[in-house]
């Protein structure tokens, strides 16, 4: 019987600590996570730091790929298969 009311003593005490202390934690995780969040997708900002101005083109293009096929082997092309239909 004694070690019933251990355990439901310590089922007690850790729901009110987590009580007392979850809202804390969920705001701290909240705030880290809402950080992390506007630093990656802040697009206001020039890689450099200097904020855009209003109406200034950017353009960036996208990193090249690295090619599937060696030099030596010839010209590439890589195409798309497409079903046509039969015409009668």
């Amino acid at each position: 019987m004694e070690a019933f009311f251990t355990i439901l003593l310590g089922i007690f005490i850790f729901f009110w600590l987590l009580s007392r202390f979850g809202p804390l934690l969920l705001v701290k995780w909240l705030q880290k996570k809402a950080g992390k969040f506007s630093h990656e997708h802040n697009s206001a900002f020039r890689r450099d730091g200097e904020p855009y101005r209003e109406g200034e083109t950017v353009v960036s293009s996208p990193a090249e790929k690295e090619k599937i096929v060696g030099k030596n082997v010839g010209e590439y092309v890589e195409y798309t298969e497409s079903e046509e239909k039969d015409k009668k």
